[in-house]
């Protein structure tokens, strides 16, 4: 089981697959923590768009050169491939930024039997989307609905609720209208 975490600037997504504590209390709220802090400025959504715009979608079929090798990507890993240089960072919104890659998980929202959440940062409608898995029939239900599945059985994640950045909920009422189901505001 997995999900996933990602940015939307410039009609363009970046997303990463998340593989451990991905759930609404664990990897939901520590994205939405620190969201709300790197909002906090008046220059801070301005600040983040250009972080994301700049923010490098790498494969891990392909090979880190010697130059992506000196990113500040934490725990030090002397790793020559990707899985290893970014699995110290893949889930820390913050570190992903500071180090300029994002492992790509773009199909990660269309596997929704593996994929149980997703968070996306929309720096475009300025939002924050929660997502749900286990989607068992057609739905039209937030951006990835209409994209073709990769199981037959289920269908792309469903959008369970959003809030605009500049009313972003805190922590208790995130989590009772992720837990719960209820639609939330947005």
């Amino acid at each position: 089981m997995c999900g996933f975490f990602g940015f939307v600037a410039d009609a363009t997504e970046k997303i990463a697959e998340i593989d451990h504590d991905f759930h609404p209390a664990g990897l939901g709220v520590a994205v939405l923590t620190w969201l709300r802090a790197a909002l906090e400025s008046p220059e801070g959504l301005l600040v983040l768009r250009r972080r994301v715009v700049a923010l490098r979608v790498v494969n891990f079929d392909s090979t880190p050169t010697s130059a992506d090798l000196q990113a500040p990507v934490s725990g030090g890993s002397t790793s020559a491939d990707w899985y290893g240089l970014l699995s110290d960072i893949r889930d820390v919104p913050e570190l992903i930024l500071n180090a300029g890659f994002l492992e790509d998980g773009s199909d990660s929202p269309l596997h929704s039997f593996f994929t149980k959440w997703g968070y996306l940062v929309d720096l475009d409608t300025e939002t924050f989307e929660v997502y749900r898995g286990s989607q068992l029939a057609p739905h039209t239900k937030g951006r990835f609905a209409n994209r073709e599945p990769f199981n037959v059985f289920y269908w792309p994640v469903a959008l369970e609720v959003s809030w605009p950045l500049n009313a972003l909920p805190d922590s208790e009422t995130f989590l009772a209208a992720t837990q719960s189901g209820s639609p939330g505001p947005g």
